[in-house]
């Protein structure tokens, strides 16, 4: 995890006035807490009363039936409410349950100012990615048709695709989401490989290996190896 400041645009505005709107500076403390934002800010509505009629969690924070919140990247978010005032940024700032979560972990200000853009490689449930050292970025994770991954400087590395379990496809996965690491199936065969835990009987070693029955095994968060490894955006499946 990059522990640097991480810093994101979030614009406000009305329906009528969408081509003019107010900009802010989120600064976060890292890009992992401006995800883990994201994602409780974007969550389905508490249930309750009426809250059925609310498009996201913020939105009921706000009392606005009409208030939206979209991600465009991981550096720009938009917000549209019937209120469309700068003054509505503020507001969801200060709101008690993001102040409890987040206190410390963020601020926001009026900018004007252009924030340069980050290289980041974001974590979305269903997206395929290269798994690479960190230490040496022309050391991959590699499948040569075995049971094991093969760390190597293959010029065309081999593509995982990351599976939130509990969140649907197109999520911005965080710290503590479970996730699996699917493969394509092998060429001829067809099928969906994945990466299964195995135990070895003498040693009781516990490894990752690749398998086509049985479970995948079920990984904790994005923190699982990625201290030695990091997520490369891929193209798709090869």
């Amino acid at each position: 995890m990059d522990n640097s400041p991480f810093y994101a645009y979030i614009t406000s505005t009305s329906p009528t006035l969408r081509l003019m709107p107010s900009r802010s500076l989120m600064v976060f403390s890292n890009s992992s807490v401006a995800d883990e934002w994201w994602r409780f800010v974007s969550a389905a509505p508490t249930s309750g009363s009426g809250s059925t009629n609310f498009s996201s969690y913020l939105a009921y924070l706000l009392a606005d039936e009409g208030f939206t919140i979209t991600r465009t990247s991981a550096q720009l978010y938009m917000c549209i409410s019937k209120y469309g005032a700068n003054d509505l940024i503020y507001s969801i700032f200060q709101l008690t349950p993001i102040c409890d979560k987040f206190e410390g972990k963020f601020f926001v200000g009026q900018t004007s100012s252009i924030v340069l853009s980050t290289t980041l490689t974001e974590h979305i449930s269903g997206n395929w990615y290269y798994i690479r050292a960190k230490h040496d970025h022309n050391l991959y994770w590699m499948d040569h048709l075995s049971q094991d991954i093969t760390i190597t400087t293959a010029p065309v590395p081999t593509a995982f695709k990351i599976v939130g379990i509990d969140v649907p496809e197109g999520t911005v996965l965080i710290g503590s989401d479970k996730i699996k690491l699917l493969l394509r199936g092998q060429r001829g065969r067809g099928g969906e490989r994945f990466l299964s835990d195995y135990v070895d009987p003498y040693d009781q070693w516990k490894r990752l290996v690749i398998a086509e029955e049985g479970e995948p095994a079920v990984i904790t968060g994005l923190e699982y190896d990625w201290i030695s490894y990091e997520l490369v955006n891929a193209c798709g499946p090869r």
